[in-house]
């Protein structure tokens, strides 16, 4: 059994007991199952945070791998100037 809505807010609709009831339980049941919902936003925001951390930390070791990698290419263009060199010497000690 449904419950009469008033169709304007300042109109009084006179409810049964059992209207009453029912009323209570619908409006209970909806308490109940905003209250899940809740939870269950809530529950989600606290994984989606981990997430979050997570990938920061990955866009952080990204960072740091990518500034290593810079390191590494400038360490063997240096390493090929010393090797260059090297030659050039090698070559000199061989001709006197």
């Amino acid at each position: 059994m449904e419950y009469a809505a008033p169709s304007d807010l300042g109109e009084a609709v006179p409810l049964s007991a059992d209207e009453l009831k029912l009323f209570h339980n619908n409006i209970k049941g909806c308490q109940m199952s905003l209250t899940q919902l809740a939870d269950q936003a809530a529950a989600r925001s606290f994984e989606l945070k981990g997430v979050e951390e997570e990938l920061q930390l990955v866009v952080n070791k990204e960072k740091q791998l990518d500034a290593k990698m810079q390191e590494v290419a400038a360490l063997q263009i240096e390493l090929e100037k010393v090797k260059q060199h090297s030659a050039q010497e090698n070559d000199l000690v061989k001709r006197n």
